[in-house]
């Protein structure tokens, strides 16, 4: 299943939003927010080194529909823009 967000987390594990974000930050260290941002964001990587392509394809396929956006997460998350892993 995909956790598109803090609702879906909390419904799917029958809590309230914030005890959910209570959890996180006390076994995680992190909010849900970034926990996934860095999800989405690592597994975008792995869809470019493993296919290439264009950076809105791996957009797109971590649910991130404007490409510019999508870069800004991506050099937050990684410290480089996605094109710099796609010319390595």
């Amino acid at each position: 299943r995909t956790w598109r967000g803090l609702a879906d987390i909390a419904a799917g594990c029958g809590l309230e939003r914030s005890s959910v974000c209570r959890l996180f930050r006390r076994f995680g260290g992190t909010t849900p927010g970034r926990y996934l941002l860095r999800r989405k964001m690592h597994l975008a990587a792995a869809h470019l080194i493993e296919h290439g392509g264009w950076v809105k394809e791996a957009a797109a396929h971590v649910g991130l529909t404007d490409p510019l956006h999508f870069s800004r997460c991506f050099r937050a998350v990684h410290g480089v823009p996605p094109s710099v892993l796609l010319r390595r």
